[in-house]
């Protein structure tokens, strides 16, 4: 009997795998937000989307350094000091080694002096005050100049915004005062000028 002919042997048919019978894990996804704490502090929080979320590592780099870990339900949550407005990163690894990452940018109003005016006192004794317009103005340091006697002088913020500080001034000194007062970010307000005649 002839062997058949190359073309009428039967092709050779690959199986088919369905791709959905395949397991292909996913990347982890990162929400992340901030939001201001006191003075000088964020808190970053947010939840990793993974198929176990629960005591994942997340990792924080950019204007925040620090490390946390996800409960449960993948949540989670950590107050940190910033190096200044910018990024934040976040990212963390699941268990197949795939890495998620997410970033917010922090970003922070300037603070300002507002109702800055001087008062005389007897003995050419001055108060100098005024109030701080910021998101933690207390504990905040207002530096003075422009009059002699003024220069070096500080004052720090109460927890309503106000400060003020009395100096004795050198006969006939008159001029322009004035005041600024740096953040918590360390960004420095425009100066707040008052117009002194002796």
């Amino acid at each position: 009997m002839a062997s058949p002919r190359p073309w009428q042997r039967s092709a050779f048919r690959p199986a088919l795998e369905p791709l959905e019978d395949r397991w292909c894990p996913a990347a982890p996804v990162i929400s992340l937000s901030w939001e201001p704490v006191g003075a000088s502090m964020v808190t970053l929080s947010g939840a990793v989307q993974d198929e176990t979320p629960a005591g994942m590592w997340i990792m924080f780099s950019g204007r925040c350094f620090g490390m946390t870990t996800t409960d449960s339900s993948g949540a989670f949550s950590v107050t940190l000091k910033p190096s200044g407005s910018g990024q934040v990163m976040a990212q963390t690894f699941d268990a197949e080694g795939l890495s998620g990452v997410a970033s917010v940018a922090l970003a922070n109003a300037v603070a300002a002096i507002v109702e800055f005016t001087a008062i005389r006192q007897e003995s050419n004794c001055w108060t100098f005050s005024g109030r701080v317009q910021d998101e933690s103005p207390a504990g905040l340091t207002v530096q003075f100049g422009g009059l002699p006697s003024l220069v070096g002088k500080t004052a720090q913020v109460q927890s309503d915004g106000t400060f003020s500080l009395t100096v004795q001034l050198q006969c006939g000194e008159e001029g322009a005062a004035y005041a600024q007062v740096s953040d918590w970010w360390n960004q420095m307000s425009a100066a707040a000028t008052y117009m002194l005649e002796a």
